[in-house]
């Protein structure tokens, strides 16, 4: 079992609040309406809203680890407004349930901030937006224009998102060479671990049995086997995310990739103005590595760049501070904040995610297995999880509503989305990509071999074909 002391030191979002209570022995295992695998955000959420639905069942959730273990706790503390592939899903429906969609979509930040009011969880909740920066090179204007036009297309307001002016963008951030950027008012930042053990905690006084420590031996039909123990189930809900999934139609729909994040000592207000003028804002520069970025509630700044990925689709939670998955937050910290040195960085932590083919994320049910599923989320998932869990409950209880009618819903097996190709197609695809994103965004940053660009850009057109 992996050392909870030395997560809780490693992971900022642990700092204050109690370490998980040891290993204690799995209690005796009874009947339930609904089986849930898995006590991150997707599987906290889906038994909120089952309690919400059918408040007499009887849920159990089982959680290898601890609550909050996985991605759910390891991830930059961004809730967006939104889910992966937002402009291809959007864009393919008719006008008149794209607005529904949009407003399931948006709607997400103020609906997690009524339930955490409603039940006095404090997760650190600040809602700012988020600003996509082009602010080292101009390169980055010509990607932003790009997407700006990929969310136009697919009908989405200006209201959701919209190009700021250089002014406009220097009053948010203070950054070396500033363009303009691109806001969105649809995310919020949060602390994810205090925002999982709220939930949990939550969910116990609803009367929600949350075992800890449970591992998941097998998955069938009705049935699951914890730590040896049969255990019959009226639903199961599969909501393990990066973890191996025990259920063979899923085995090869996930991909189980990293994000890296750090985290810096508390910074004094003067160094603040110095980077970030706008308190709660997430932020994030407009490379091709994928970096996140916010201001935590304690003064330390959250920095986040593109992760790894294991051969074999091995997931991964284990790190040493000196690991090199954290060479690129940190190259990336000082490339956007140059007053800000290795040394000022206190945490270091990562963790496995999902990735679907295709960047679409997926909230199914089997009916005949009676198993639910979902995830996929491609680093949405804080917010994401909470629209799945919703979507969820409405699959397993028959109570649908436009939750349930939306183009990411899946009503039978999984067996429609994609595989992931056999080894070693996706681990040359993944590294390959990250080395030529790497390496444009250096010499873009450096300005150095303008005539590179274009191949280097085709190249990686090559390689993301591998893994999307």
């Amino acid at each position: 079992m992996p050392d909870s002391s030395a997560l809780t030191q490693a992971v900022l979002w642990w700092q204050g609040l109690p370490e998980p209570e040891p290993a204690a022995p799995c209690p005796e295992l009874q009947p339930v309406d609904v089986a849930i695998v898995g006590a991150g955000f997707t599987g906290l959420w889906t038994a909120y809203f089952l309690k919400q639905l059918r408040p007499a069942w009887r849920i159990a959730i089982f959680e290898q680890h601890h609550v909050g273990y996985g991605a759910s706790g390891r991830n930059g503390g961004w809730l967006i407004g939104g889910i992966a592939g937002q402009e291809d899903w959007l864009g393919s429906l008719p006008a008149s349930e794209r607005e529904q969609s949009q407003q399931l979509l948006y709607g997400i930040v103020e609906r997690v901030r009524a339930i955490c009011e409603r039940h006095r969880i404090d997760c650190d909740f600040s809602h700012a937006g988020v600003l996509y920066a082009a602010a080292r090179y101009p390169e980055q204007i010509h990607a932003a224009r790009s997407w700006l036009h990929g969310i136009r297309s697919s009908g989405q307001p200006e209201s959701a998102f919209h190009w700021l002016s250089k002014p406009d963008t220097e009053s948010l951030l203070n950054l070396p060479d500033v363009y303009g950027g691109l806001y969105s008012p649809h995310c919020a930042t949060i602390n994810p671990i205090k925002l999982c053990l709220g939930l949990a905690h939550t969910l116990k006084g609803m009367g929600v049995q949350i075992v800890e420590r449970a591992r998941v031996d097998e998955v069938t039909s009705r049935r699951l086997t914890i730590n040896a123990q049969p255990v019959q189930c009226g639903h199961i809900v599969l909501a393990s995310e990066a973890f191996p999934a025990t259920w063979q139609p899923l085995s090869r729909k996930r991909l189980p990739v990293y994000s890296n994040v750090i985290a810096t000592r508390a910074l004094s207000e003067h160094e603040w103005q110095q980077t970030v003028n706008k308190p709660g804002l997430a932020f994030s520069d407009l490379c091709r590595s994928i970096t996140y970025g916010q201001r935590s509630q304690g003064g330390h700044m959250v920095f986040g760049a593109r992760g790894g990925y294991q051969f074999g689709a091995r997931a991964r939670f284990e790190f040493t501070p000196d690991d090199p998955a954290f060479r690129a937050p940190a190259t990336f910290l000082r490339r956007l904040f140059p007053s800000l040195t290795e040394q000022d960085i206190q945490y270091r932590w990562a963790g496995s995610l999902a990735m679907s083919r295709g960047f679409r994320p997926f909230a199914g049910f089997d009916k005949d297995s009676c198993i639910a599923y979902a995830g996929g989320y491609g680093g949405e998932g804080v917010g994401a999880s909470h629209l799945f869990g919703q979507t969820l409950a409405e699959l397993i209880t028959e109570s649908g509503s436009i939750y349930t009618q939306q183009p990411w819903v899946i009503r039978g097996s999984p067996s429609q989305l994609k595989n992931w190709e056999a080894e070693p197609v996706p681990w040359l695809g993944y590294h390959m990509l990250g080395k030529l994103f790497a390496l444009e965004d250096w010499l873009c940053h450096e300005k150095k071999l303008p005539w590179l660009h274009k191949p280097l850009n085709s190249l990686s057109r090559l390689a993301g074909g591998l893994i999307t």
